[in-house]
């Protein structure tokens, strides 16, 4: 299958993976941002010029604000500090954040069919449970 779905925050673990989509891949990219109300608008910039310069269609979904919440992730009043990585129970943990978006790149790579690509940070895996292999695992091993 030539047909790629990739969830691309704008971040440089997204950001390398899509490169390397393009450079070693080819075929039909199609990139999804997905918009939660997060304060990081800057990534979502990113993600945009991203799509572009790699050749990738791109997609933005606007999630209402209701769906995903993180006290530091989506709320402007809030500072965020990066805990330590031995620090399992961070406030800027978003519950059911990668599952929920990883079930919007899964409806899209059906409708078109494709590949879903999804890049998670291996040191995040301490502080985020749903950066972990095991969950990431257990969700491809589901679809």
């Amino acid at each position: 299958m030539n047909n790629h779905v990739i969830l691309l925050s704008g971040g440089i673990d997204s950001g390398v993976l899509l490169a390397d989509l393009r450079n070693t891949t080819g075929g039909y990219i199609h990139a999804i941002s997905i918009d939660y109300g997060q304060k990081h608008k800057r990534e979502q910039w990113s993600a945009f010029q991203l799509a572009h310069y790699y050749g990738a269609s791109f997609q933005t979904i606007t999630l209402p604000p209701e769906i995903l919440t993180g006290p530091v992730l989506t709320k402007e009043s809030l500072p965020i500090i990066r805990p330590p990585q031995s620090y399992a129970g961070a406030q800027s943990v978003v519950p059911g954040r990668n599952l929920i978006m990883v079930g919007l790149a899964v409806a899209e790579a059906i409708r078109r069919p494709a590949t879903v690509h999804v890049a998670c940070h291996d040191g995040d895996r301490l502080v985020y449970p749903d950066c972990r292999v095991k969950f990431l695992t257990s969700l491809r091993d589901a679809i």
